[in-house]
């Protein structure tokens, strides 16, 4: 293999590739990038088995070849090169660069071990709006579990509506729950599968101004994404999802609708006397509004105020802040509202401007209640 490449693009793909490589494996071969050149472009390859990347950049080939080389050892030095141009030439297991007088020589590995990963996608695969399939995600992927003990919380639920063109995006870590319902251009066979965070967050990064394929591949229980001049890999979370909808309050006692940056406002200032400790913020449904209030054995108290409009009985509920925090700051409209049974019912918060999203909490157990 010798192929010329422009040093700041290829850094740009190794930083990025960097991402799916595994830096504790067993197995040597994945920490490691492999590097194809062929025709005008040298090939990235990465995975940590869980999910994967195949990318390219454009590429000056005089002989074509591949090498495993070294991840983090290759990133960090074209990444600190300032060369318009770097060489690299594998000689049987190692790999010369050259770049403006700086000459490095890197301990390479034969290619057979590294797993086979998808490089294309078919031509009937589902077809999604980057757009569209980046806000979905990027209201859901908060309440994705980050506990391993429960791996089917640790990704995104992916349920395909047979009867109409709909992805249904639903995530929860067992303290709340988000819904999100995304239109696609085409009808998909009903189907769902958990994909796990770490790729999603990846296309969140990537796909805003992109359309993006997907494609699922049972046979090798993964999901394929197909984006410009990469295709991403995800290894299905095995197990089934929690039947979310029996948690779901058939009846709620009171509605409230308040303004959004007055409630986030209201949380931010019980925050900084709530997470002394107990993290918890108290919701008390009034005639006229709520009030947002907080204790600390160190600081003191606080309360605030917000007027909004108020149907039903009042109500007292008490909630983590952090989880109002990271909810209010995904709804799009100027208000929001809110459905609450009791102290010890999960509340449901709405988001005006975007019917097809759905958030449920649940709230805190506070003694003497």
């Amino acid at each position: 293999m010798k192929v010329t490449v422009l040093q700041e693009e290829l850094s740009k793909l190794l930083s990025f590739s960097s991402r799916f490589v595994s830096s504790r494996s067993q197995l040597p071969i994945l920490e490691n990038f492999v590097f194809e050149a062929k025709g005008t472009r040298l090939i990235v390859r990465a995975t940590n088995l869980e999910t994967s990347l195949v990318a390219s950049v454009g590429a000056k080939v005089e002989i074509e070849g591949a090498l495993a080389v070294p991840a983090k050892t290759i990133n960090d030095l074209v990444s600190n090169l300032t060369g318009e141009k770097l060489v690299m030439e594998s000689l049987k297991e190692s790999l010369k660069l050259t770049c403006d007088g700086f000459r490095a020589t890197l301990a390479g590995m034969n290619t057979s071990d590294f797993p086979v990963l998808v490089e294309k996608i078919e031509k009937d695969a589902i077809e999604i709006a980057g757009r569209v399939l980046v806000e979905g995600l990027s209201k859901v992927l908060p309440s994705v579990s980050r506990d391993d003990t429960r791996p089917v919380l640790t990704g995104v639920l992916f349920s395909f509506d047979s009867s109409t063109p709909t992805l249904n995006l639903v995530a929860s870590d067992g303290f709340r729950l988000s819904q999100k319902k995304v239109k696609l251009k085409m009808k998909v066979p009903a189907t769902a599968m958990i994909l796990p965070r770490g790729v999603l967050g990846e296309i969140v990064r990537l796909a805003e101004e992109q359309n993006v394929t997907m494609e699922v591949k049972r046979a090798e229980n993964q999901v394929v994404f197909g984006l410009p001049g990469m295709v991403l890999g995800a290894r299905v979370i095995e197990g089934e999802f929690p039947s979310f909808e029996r948690i779901i309050p058939k009846e709620t006692r009171v509605k409230v609708e308040v303004n959004k940056e007055e409630f986030m406002n209201a949380v931010k200032l019980g925050a900084i006397f709530a997470r002394d400790g107990s993290n918890i913020v108290k919701l008390t449904v009034g005639e006229t509004g709520v009030n947002v209030s907080a204790t600390s054995t160190k600081s003191g108290k606080q309360e605030m105020e917000i007027v909004g409009k108020v149907s039903g009985e009042g109500v007292e509920i008490s909630y983590n802040y952090r989880f109002l925090e990271e909810l209010l700051g995904v709804i799009e409209g100027e208000s929001v509202e809110m459905e609450f049974t009791d102290a010890a019912s999960p509340g449901v918060f709405r988001d005006p401007k975007d019917v097809d999203f759905f958030h449920l909490i649940m709230p805190v157990r506070v003694q003497g209640e």
